[in-house]
């Protein structure tokens, strides 16, 4: 139920045009647990690590967004450099894990180990945008 309320909320702030909704801890924190108990109940691990992985993204580009707006024009073209950079990063890492894992776990399980892996490796980029949204004098 909490999961349905979390992302309708994203939908919603999502609908309502150019300003969007601050991502803080809390919500990384809420996401994390979410997943937790949905694998405590042992039944479609793989549905918990994908929809994880899917709220982890959303919270991406939440974050993103709504430090892009914070900022005045100028620093924001530095920002998005910054973020095509990532996510050109994102993507080389997202493929080398992908062979890693591959080599060494097949089947469902791998998938789930490598999902859960891009999950945490985007959930770092999260938190650096959300601490720069806590203080934006990195800028």
């Amino acid at each position: 139920m909490r999961t349905i309320v979390f992302l309708s909320l994203l939908v919603s702030v999502a609908s309502f045009g150019q300003k969007h909704a601050r991502v803080t801890s809390t919500d990384l924190k809420f996401t994390d647990s979410n997943f937790q108990n949905c694998l405590d109940k042992g039944e479609n691990m793989m549905g918990c690590t994908s929809s994880y992985y899917d709220q982890i993204d959303k919270l991406l580009n939440l974050s993103y967004f709504s430090l892009y707006d914070a900022l005045p024009q100028g620093k924001r073209t530095v920002l998005k450099s910054e973020q095509r950079a990532w996510l050109a990063y994102r993507d080389s890492f997202f493929e080398y894990n992908s062979r890693g894992f591959n080599e060494i776990e097949e089947g469902r399980e791998g998938k789930m180990f490598i999902l859960e892996a891009n999950a945490v490796f985007v959930k770092s980029r999260v938190k650096l945008l959300i601490s720069r949204m806590d203080s934006l004098s990195d800028y």
